[in-house]
């Protein structure tokens, strides 16, 4: 078998993918992801940028490292510096964005702008609280299953829309059979804790906001959140994606990341 190459972090492996040469543009998947999740980045920007793609925490072949924002912002800042990634582009969809979010507030330097797709601000609630029903009910299913095809189909249609073609649903499905409990058990412990909207106006790098017009997983109080957090944030709407626009429409969420590198500072 062979294993992805990783960056040893203060808390274990943090695995990672990568292709290319350039501006470093580093893609942190959402939950039920892995570096699998970004498998199109890799191949279609890889000729112009240098591509990378995690395995958060607990996810994948990495190592759990805590169940907080603050733990996997900090697991993402030792990977890039592990990897000596300088002027980076983030690129954080749905749990990724927050972590990108986190790390942007933190002011990390080696940060030039973030992307924030089909992500909210998080759910802001008390620590300790019982998880809410979204995570506890795949952490009943994990318990008692595992993942696998059938987990994995079911959690792809939960974030696309019914028509999705029979390749898209396939490549969520393939991404999501990997899920495993620790990994989801402690993101969804980060993401109901997270408050992101009280560390967003630290965030003093350019901000994107990559949004699914038919994304039924951000609902539309969590995305006004989000706009308003970010009010000089650019916008790309993709009207017919659901929550998955990275892979739903490869070409135009490819060609919207190398909009949003042009406009940036020369990567030198």
């Amino acid at each position: 078998m062979n294993h992805k190459p990783f960056v040893k972090g203060s808390n274990g492996r943090i695995a990672y993918e990568e292709a290319g040469q350039g501006r470093p543009i580093l893609c942190l998947h959402g939950m039920n992801g892995s570096t699998q999740s970004w498998s199109e980045q890799l191949a279609g920007l890889s000729g112009e940028f240098r591509v990378i793609s995690w395995d958060a925490p607990g996810f994948g072949e990495s190592d759990p490292c805590g169940a907080s924002l603050a733990d996997y912002a900090s697991a993402a800042a030792e990977l890039m510096d592990g990897l000596d990634l300088r002027h980076a582009i983030v690129v954080g969809h749905s749990m990724g964005g927050l972590v990108a979010t986190k790390l942007a507030a933190d002011r990390n330097r080696r940060i030039a702008g973030i992307v924030l797709s089909s992500t909210h601000l998080g759910y802001a609630l008390p620590a300790g609280e019982a998880l809410m029903e979204r995570y506890a009910g795949r952490m009943k299913h994990l318990m008692a299953h595992g993942a696998g095809p059938e987990y994995g189909r079911t959690s792809a249609g939960k974030m696309v829309p019914a028509e999705t073609s029979e390749k898209v649903l396939a490549a969520l499905t393939a991404v999501a059979a990997g899920a495993r409990f620790e990994g989801m058990r402690d993101a969804g412990r980060a993401l109901q804790e997270a408050d992101n909207g009280t560390i967003a106006g630290r965030v003093n790098v350019p901000v994107a906001l990559f949004i699914g017009g038919r994304d039924l997983v951000v609902k539309p109080d969590q995305l006004r959140g989000l706009q308003t957090a970010f009010p000089q944030a650019s916008q790309t709407v993709f009207p017919l994606a659901g929550h998955a626009s990275y892979v739903e429409y490869t070409e135009l969420y490819n060609d919207a990341l190398r909009n949003f590198a042009a406009a940036l500072p020369a990567f030198s």
